[in-house]
């Protein structure tokens, strides 16, 4: 069963993930738009950089990625989301989010150290809550025994260190994340 190891994972050797990879930053690259792109990183608090790349086009691109390329393993799974993330950009961290939701049936509970590495790497809710609903969820549901280590990730919450942060921030906070914020707590 997967632990609460803090170590970052290693990233598996995967000539899907090297083909990928490659054309996925040509494709990007050559679609990123500087304006857009300083728009986007200060709308998300400048949690990370941005190429600028909008959503639908972002989506096209990818699917031009990925055609034609076979299904893949969970090494593949697990090297491409960890290449992904070393990125900056936030697009690379997005495509990665959506190739795990649709190629979650191919993993097992052994992918579930790599999702804990992207959650908390770069944390933010445009990825956080997207991997948690359709990556660690359906890893759980196919796995039950998971269930535990779920438990044990909530443990981590410090309490009274988000409560300083959420009342040294409230100003800046709106309501609503505010709300999420405190609610488990």
């Amino acid at each position: 069963m997967p632990s609460n190891d803090r170590r970052p994972p290693s990233v598996p050797r995967s000539a899907l993930a090297d083909t990928l990879l490659e054309r996925l930053t040509g494709a990007y690259a050559g679609s990123a738009d500087p304006v857009r792109a300083r728009a986007m990183t200060a709308c998300m608090k400048d949690a990370a950089p941005f190429l600028g790349i909008p959503a639908p086009l972002r989506r096209e691109l990818s699917k031009a990625v990925t055609k034609d390329t076979p299904r893949p393993s969970e090494a593949d799974c697990a090297a491409l989301a960890l290449r992904c993330w070393r990125l900056p950009e936030r697009e690379y961290h997005y495509f990665a989010v959506d190739y795990l939701r649709r190629h979650v049936s191919r993993c097992s509970s052994g992918l579930l150290p790599v999702v804990r590495h992207l959650i908390t790497t770069v944390p933010w809710w445009d990825t956080a809550d997207l991997l948690a609903a359709h990556t660690v969820g359906p890893l759980v549901a196919a796995d039950p025994a998971l269930a535990a280590v779920m438990d044990e990730w909530i443990g981590d919450t410090d309490p009274e260190a988000v409560r300083a942060f959420v009342e040294a921030e409230r100003g800046s906070l709106a309501p609503l994340s505010v709300r999420e914020a405190l609610k488990h707590l």
